[in-house]
């Protein structure tokens, strides 16, 4: 039973959660779309593996070149969704460069196995290359060094993967803070963890591979078990994928006018000034899902220089800066209403959640929120 879960479960799973993406997905969402597609790839990987650790060698055979060429697209595969989903515009051609390595080793596999190897000679080397073994066929021995090889470069993106993943998310969390005043929704925090896990069940994993399950444990088919934490770990993109909102492209309208071309800092009606009589005057900030380019279009100009003020003159973010409008407001209110509850603070200041709220507020006023709550009780 444990056996069937192990090696069933990586590809039905998949194949269910494609179907949910499918059924879900909007025809404009670029990123769920895509991982429809690769769930399939997942589910056709460890439908492979399941022939494979059945020793089912007639039936793998025909699928071996592209299943070590596609093992290597789940990383990937895997770091497409997240460019994509960071930014759906963009450019599919850079991403295909990620795939060349597979394309690489599924020639390289393919031109030996299927034209050069007959059907014995196959199963000959399914069964034995993982034994180090010295082929006196000529074409073996090439085909012996070109899977070395591909697992050495599975290594390598195990490697080389989760720092990328790892550098892109972080870029994208300081993008979103100066793009939206409320960023908290779209932060991705749970693919950071996403990304730790598959790299540390990725590792066992070619770790178990490289030194042989058979020296090991008696039987290849114990691979089974740590590549079923690797299978838990793409559900989980699927799942979370399928909740996961899109985040909305930024608007720019390129025909708005550059405040500083018509003189604007000489005559004292700077960018700077009018957008701060814009926040105290019309009180944006109270909008929870205010985002810049909102800011832009009302002041006729385009984000990247509403972006540039506030990073030079304020010395801030877009989030942080709205966020000083808010706090001041929040505590005004606070004051005035001493038994208004945090939440009922949040949403009637634009603030996306009570732990924005308190962590802006010890951040500015230099005291915990709950402290203060209880100074303004005892008086």
């Amino acid at each position: 039973m444990i056996k069937a879960l192990g090696l069933w479960s990586p590809a039905i799973v998949p194949l269910i959660i494609s179907g949910i993406l499918l059924f879900s997905s909007e025809r404009h969402n670029k990123p769920k779309l895509y991982l429809v597609a690769y769930m399939w790839l997942i589910t056709f990987i460890f439908l492979a593996n399941l022939f494979y650790f059945e020793h089912n060698y007639k039936v793998y055979s025909w699928f071996h070149s592209l299943h070590i060429a596609t093992v290597l697209a789940i990383y990937p595969g895997a770091y497409s969704y997240i460019k994509l989903l960071v930014d759906p515009n963009y450019p599919l051609r850079k991403l295909i460069r990620h795939f060349l390595p597979s394309l690489f080793f599924l020639l390289a596999s393919g031109l030996i196995f299927y034209p050069v190897l007959n059907m014995q000679e196959r199963e000959l080397f399914l069964t034995q290359y993982r034994f180090h073994p010295d082929f006196e066929n000529q074409a073996l021995r090439i085909l012996y060094y070109v899977r070395i090889s591909n697992i050495l470069f599975l290594f390598i993106q195990v490697l080389y993967y989760p720092v990328i993943t790892f550098v892109t998310l972080k870029n994208h969390r300081k993008r979103l803070n100066n793009l939206f005043s409320n960023p908290e929704k779209f932060q991705l925090n749970w693919l950071g963890i996403f990304n730790g896990l598959l790299a540390l069940s990725a590792l066992i994993s070619v770790f178990i591979y490289t030194v042989n399950p058979v020296k090991l444990f008696g039987d290849d088919r114990y691979l089974a078990y740590p590549l079923l934490t690797v299978a838990i770990m793409l559900w989980y993109l699927g799942i979370m994928g399928n909740n996961q909102a899109q985040i909305p492209v930024p608007v720019d309208d390129d025909s708005l006018i550059n405040p500083n071309s018509l003189g604007l800092q000489q005559d004292g009606n700077s960018l700077k000034s009018r957008l701060i009589t814009y926040f105290e005057e019309q009180d944006p900030y109270l909008n929870p899902e205010l985002k810049i380019w909102d800011v832009a279009r009302e002041l006729g100009t385009n984000r990247t220089y509403i972006s540039q003020t506030i990073n030079q003159e304020f010395d801030q973010n877009f989030s942080s800066f709205v966020n000083t409008y808010r706090i001041k407001q929040a505590r005004n209110l606070i004051d005035s209403n001493p038994e208004l509850s945090l939440s009922d603070v949040a949403f009637q200041t634009g603030f996306g959640s009570v732990l924005t709220l308190s962590r802006t507020f010890a951040e500015i006023y230099q005291v915990k929120l709950s402290d203060y709550k209880k100074e303004l009780a005892n008086v």
